[in-house]
């Protein structure tokens, strides 16, 4: 996956995997620090799919936690899914 993103708060990149069954597996795949400045992300996933290959279908999800602050921001653009 690639990604263009500026955050001011922490934030985890994950993927559910949808099992036989119906059980949901949650993997938290990346987590990312906050910057200033946008910064293009580069995810590969070959991995957390490889984990779990009965898997009938993969979903990527963003997280994240305020903690002690009162409010965050976590921005998002150019999110392309790359298949090889």
């Amino acid at each position: 996956m690639e990604i263009n993103i500026k955050n001011d708060v922490n934030f985890i990149i994950g993927m559910f995997a949808y099992l036989p069954g119906g059980t949901v597996v949650s993997n938290d795949h990346l987590g990312v620090n906050p910057g200033d400045d946008w910064k293009k992300l580069y995810v590969n996933f070959t991995e957390a799919v490889s984990n779990y290959p009965t898997a009938i279908k993969y979903k990527v999800f963003f997280k994240a936690s305020l903690g002690s602050e009162e409010e965050g921001n976590v921005y998002l653009d150019n999110i392309k899914i790359m298949h090889f």
